[in-house]
């Protein structure tokens, strides 16, 4: 062990510059400020890392006590040692010299441990703090990675022997976490971060507790949305635990674990009749625990460490890529793929790296060659004759010959829409693609395979497409015309909460779940299609047997057929049976849209219903247009969310308007879904950006300020962001991850206002130093803005958040250039903010732009109407980039800016519209829709029907809706309509008598220009009446008297008193 200190010492951001000036001309030396290393000794050693320069040296103590000069005219400090003058900025205190070892490069994609908001830590001596060992490891880790040399390594193994890793394992963790899951706290701020080199994330739950609580460790660039991780999942009901081989439920994992006879959570509850679990059905059990005797097990701390290290091998393991490439001379690729029959594939060369776990691309030559499917490699290479059932694909059976081959697995079949070589010409990547040449096998890069999955994606169907395209025609109509039979015998609306209709496109099957339990399937397994159905007796020799929550055996059946013809009137009578128990299905938030409407399409005549929802072609410039009241703005909101698309918008009740508006709003929190309205004062210099004034210090300055869109586009389009690392300063753990923003820096900005004295007392708790070392005060004004006091000769100076938060975040020159930037720091002193990469530029953001025919469309956008084009945004074949004319920047609108635009067409017809923007917008009409009176909102409570005139009479309001719109669209036209929302929150008739006093009338009076003889004609004698026919004008000769007789008869009509109204006599 050796005796001597050893210190490491990051250099900040905000040094570095400095530090170029402090080495010594012979390479030997460098040099720093004392004050950071005033408890070593001569001997010492200490590692300097910087990481803005990409360095680390190694380095001891050579001498102390290096006096330094201050030139106070030029503000600079001096010193000289060892035949050279050193100069630097600033006022400084001594210096110390420290004698180079090695200075080692580090590598690009090098990853340094931040030392947070300290600069120092030790890693041997006296002052060494076990309680950061984790990290103290991963920094010992990291700087031995840079060097084999002897005495290098020798030094950090030493120190290693400090610092013992999680000595009392995950156990207390995990306890703590099991014992919170039953309460009602979600909090998970103070958990672990880091276990074993993972990122450990805790979840209880979104605003009320989860039925699952979870533990996940991660390795980047897994995510729970998207990867594979080891894991936790705490079935509270069940009382049950299980370690996990996590895979991610939202996307499909680039990676897969690699296990033998692991089941899936799925099975194992299917195995322990245990019945469907309600989510991570996909995750394989490492192990099970029972919570109640959890704490006796002495196993837990191995058993996920364990997991952990086949984690990061698995993640070490590379995965190669392969084209696999098919001649339609020798077989009949195309046609086995529309079997599902491909299975194997031969294998004639790189037979020492084709593995299990690879990716292929399924490649055939010929006329119209290109790819027709993805694959993965499911086996090691192996010789043998091809399946039997392969034969019949071979244009001559003598060609199935004993040879090298594979198993494979296909994972996205695109025989009906195959990508062609012509359509992958214009991708740089596949230049040099070897597809097309002679050969059987070879190898690809994962751009090419990844260029051709989101070329599938961006096209592809969905799930439930996708598996219904597994079936043969006659196998599937089996299916879904009983389903459609029983969902319209039984009057079931697609709202009922009792049924569920789900995909699991992993297992290639179609599910309609009624309450708790799987109702009636149909399946796909290699080349076997067959059905399945709940009965209350066993129907076939397959049948398994379902069992209570306690386990024990009951009366139904699971049965298996080939066919479910014969069985249709058992199959409905299973279901009944389900139904009538009346259980809420829990899976109903993983119903398929799709196949929901695939059931419902010919029972109803209406293809879209109250809720049309994850639906949305994803065009990137929607206009809903539609007369007042048809829900324009309302499903504005719910299409937004559904081009957002992640896993809260995936979990969503959609029946729960305030749970949808709730989290509608928090995305437009987050700068997800940004909303404004149109009008016609709205300007280029509103929407874009424009010159603005500004007050700063009691005088109006002028600046270029962005608008919502730029907002939109900058956001959407950042490739990097600042994260805050707040550190524990005993722990040295991170303890705050949040990005920084504007609003973030106000929060910071104001409680650092808030300490400092008001600018009438004498002197300031706060004095900072600027880098040449003046000293200033500083002071809150009025405003709770800083007030900079720089002496008495100066005036004082206003630092303004605005002011500060421009320097900060858009790197504008300061007013007070000294000032500034040291008041930054000093707000910002209890956290440290780093850069790191942004995935915003893969996500999607949405602007909606509420009544868009309201604005000059052309004044609005300006120049950037073109640029709004698929194919002119950024990535597009024809992008284009501008010059802002204020900002004088250049500006491209990001490819994943979606805008909605909605349209009253009673203000302005569509055919009005500026051509510019009509052809640059998907139009989506919003007709009025009267059924949902009958569905939706406070009418469904009484089945859209009113009683009125004292319980005589009834008034369905979607008749009542269509009639007056006929009488409407004969008068005007089908723009001037009346939406079905006004009807929604009628239950009852004095709520219609006000619907029509408040609403419907004064809509009406508009439309006819306060003719009130044409609203007679909509809605009749009951509600309209002449006025008295007595009527004479003011004696005025000079007026011509023919006109005078013409205004004298002519019938001037009233409302009626809401009193008289006879809605039946509307009819």
């Amino acid at each position: 062990m050796i005796d001597k200190q050893v210190m490491v010492y990051e250099i900040k951001s905000s040094a570095n510059s400095n530090s170029q000036d402090l080495f010594h001309k012979s390479g030997q030396y460098f040099y720093w400020n004392q004050k950071m290393f005033r408890n070593l000794n001569i001997g010492d050693y200490v590692f300097v890392v910087n990481t803005h320069s990409n360095y680390v040296l190694f380095t001891k103590v050579e001498s102390k006590d290096i006096t330094v000069t201050f030139n106070e005219q030029i503000e600079e400090s001096s010193f000289f040692d060892k035949d050279q003058q050193f100069r630097v900025n600033g006022k400084w205190d001594d210096f110390v010299c420290l004698e180079i070892i090695h200075q080692l490069d580090t590598p690009i994609n090098w990853q340094w441990k931040s030392l947070g908001s300290s600069e120092t830590t030790y890693l041997n001596g006296e002052r060494v703090n076990t309680k950061a060992s984790n990290n103290r490891l991963l920094n010992i880790q990291q700087l031995q990675s840079l060097s084999e040399k002897e005495d290098y390594q020798k030094i950090l193994n030493n120190c290693s022997s400090n610092f013992k890793p999680d000595e009392v394992g995950f156990k207390p963790v995990l306890m703590r976490f099991l014992d919170q899951s039953n309460t009602d706290n979600l909090k998970t701020r103070d958990y672990i971060k880091n276990y074993l080199d993972t990122k450990v994330k805790v979840s209880f739950g979104q605003g009320t507790p989860a039925k699952i609580s979870w533990i996940s460790f991660l390795i980047p660039p897994n995510k729970t949305s998207k990867g594979i991780y080891p894991g936790y999942l705490y079935f509270k009901e069940l009382g049950k635990l299980f370690l996990t081989y996590g895979v991610s439920e939202t996307n499909k994992p680039e990676i897969e674990w690699v296990v033998k006879e692991e089941q899936t959570l799925e099975e194992y509850f299917a195995n322990n009749q245990l019945g469907i679990p309600y989510r991570y059905g996909n995750s394989f059990v490492f192990k099970s625990y029972d919570v109640e005797h959890i704490d006796q097990s002495e196993s837990l701390n191995d058993d996920l460490n364990e997991l952990i290290n086949l984690y990061k091998e698995r993640l070490k393991q590379k995965t190669n890529y392969w084209v696999f490439q098919g001649n339609p001379k020798i077989y009949n690729v195309t046609n086995s793929l529309q079997d599902n029959a491909l299975t194997t594939w031969s294998v004639k060369a790189h037979k020492d790296k084709i593995k299990k776990g690879d990716k292929v691309i399924i490649w055939v030559t010929g006329d119209v060659s290109g790819c027709y499917a993805l694959a993965k490699v499911t086996s090691s290479v192996y010789n043998a004759f091809d399946d039997d059932s392969q034969t019949k694909y071979y244009t001559d059976k003598s060609l199935n010959i004993k040879s090298d081959r594979v198993n494979i697995e296909v994972e996205y079949n695109i025989t009906q829409s195959p990508i062609l070589k012509s359509d992958l010409s214009e991708f740089n990547s596949f230049e040099d693609f070897k597809g097309g040449n002679q050969g059987t096998n070879f190898s690809a890069t994962r751009q090419q395979y990844s260029t051709i999955l989101k070329l599938i994606e961006s096209s592809k169907s969905s799930d439930y497409q996708i598996v219904k395209n597994q079936f043969s025609k006659d196998n599937f109509e089996q299916f879904i015309n009983i389903l459609r039979s029983f969902v319209s015998s039984n009057n079931l609306s697609r709202d009922d909460e009792r049924i569920s209709f789900n995909v699991r496109k992993s297992k290639n099957r179609l599910v309609f779940i009624v309450g708790t339990r799987y109702g009636f399937m149909i399946e796909k397994n290699a080349d076997k299609t067959f059905y399945s159905f709940i009965s209350d007796k066993q129907l076939s020799k397959d049948a398994g047997r379902f069992s209570d929550t306690q386990g024990n055996p009951v009366d139904v059946f699971w049965n298996v057929i080939s066919s479910a013809k014969e069985f249709e009137m058992q199959i409905f009578d299973g279901l009944s049976m389900e139904l009538n128990k009346n259980y809420k299905s829990p899976f109903r938030r993983f119903s398929n849209p799709d196949f929901i409407k695939d059931v419902y399409k010919k029972i109803s005549p209406f293809e879209e219903d109250v809720k049309n929802y994850g639906n949305m072609n994803n065009h990137l410039n929607t206009i809903l247009f539609g007369p007042p009241g048809t829900g324009k703005t309302y499903n504005s909101v719910n299409k937004s969310l559904e081009i957002i698309n992640e896993d809260e918008e995936q979990a969503l009740d959609w029946n729960n308007r305030d749970e949808v508006k709730s989290l509608f709003d928090r995305r437009v929190e987050e700068g997800r879904i940004f909303f404004t309205t149109f009008h016609q004062s709205m300007s280029y210099e509103d929407f874009i950006e424009g010159i603005k004034p500004v007050t700063k210090g009691g005088e109006v300055t002028y600046e270029v300020q962005d608008g919502i869109f730029k907002k939109i586009c900058f956001e959407a389009s950042k490739k990097t962001k600042m994260l805050i690392k707040a550190i524990d300063e005993v722990s040295e753990d991170i303890v705050e991850d949040n990005e920084m923003d504007v609003e973030l820096f106000k929060e910071y900005y104001d409680n650092y206002v808030n300490e400092l004295p008001d600018l009438n007392e004498k002197q300031s708790n706060t004095k900072l130093t600027t880098r040449y070392g003046k000293t200033f005060e500083l002071f809150k004004n009025s405003s709770n803005s800083i007030t900079v006091k720089a002496g008495t000769k100066r005036a004082p100076m206003s630092l303004s958040f605005n002011e500060l938060s421009k320097v900060y975040f858009e790197n504008k020159n300061p007013t007070y250039k000294s000032y500034a930037s040291v008041v930054i720091d000093e707000i910002l002193d209890s956290i440290e903010v780093v850069n790191e990469e942004s995935d915003n530029y893969s996500k999607p953001y949405v602007l909606i732009i509420d009544e868009i025919n309201r604005g000059n469309i052309a004044s609005i956008f300006g120049e950037l109407i073109t640029l709004i084009e698929p194919d002119k945004r950024e990535g597009g074949k024809e992008e284009i980039e501008l010059i802002l004319p204020y900002s004088k920047k250049p500006f491209k609108v990001p490819n994943n800016v979606f805008i909605i635009g909605t349209m009253n067409t009673a203000d302005r017809s569509v055919e009005a519209l500026d051509t510019a923007l009509r052809r640059r917008f998907f139009f989506e009409e919003m007709p009025p829709k009267p059924e949902l009176t009958k569905i939706a909102g406070d009418s469904k409570n009484v089945g859209g029907v009113i009683m009125v005139n004292d319980g005589a009479d009834k008034v369905d309001l979607g008749a009542l809706l269509k009639v007056i719109n006929n009488r409407i669209e004969k008068l005007i036209d089908k723009d001037h309509k009346i939406g079905h929302s006004y009807f929604l929150k009628v239950d009852n008739e004095n709520k219609l008598k006000d619907c029509f006093k408040n609403k419907i009338i004064p809509l009406l009076e508009e439309y006819f220009f306060g003719d009130f003889g044409k609203i007679g004609l909509v809605l009749g004698n009951s509600f309209v009446k002449k006025k008295n026919t007595e009527f004479k004008f003011a004696n005025f000769k000079d007026y011509d008297p023919d006109i005078i007789s013409d205004l004298e008869i002519r019938d001037v009509y009233k409302i009626k008193s809401h009193d008289a109204w006879d809605f039946k006599s509307i009819f």
